[in-house]
């Protein structure tokens, strides 16, 4: 159901985000993840929406980059 859900989007679609609430610190963001590891993925299908929980998880190299 998912799969069908998306089938309309092309490839490169990309959620707009104002330059004010954009994030990109990669130290910043991986704090982010540490801290709250556990997201929300929702949808609209059929007139209802659906929540389902996505867990986070941040891998990271040996050098201790993502």
């Amino acid at each position: 159901m998912l799969a069908r859900t998306f089938e309309f989007l092309p490839h490169t679609a990309t959620m707009y985000t104002p330059a004010h609430f954009s994030a990109t610190d990669p130290a910043a963001l991986h704090a982010l993840v540490r801290q709250h590891p556990l997201g929300m993925l929702l949808t609209h299908c059929d007139g209802a929406l659906d929540a389902n929980h996505i867990p986070f998880e941040l891998l990271m190299d040996e050098d201790g980059s993502a």
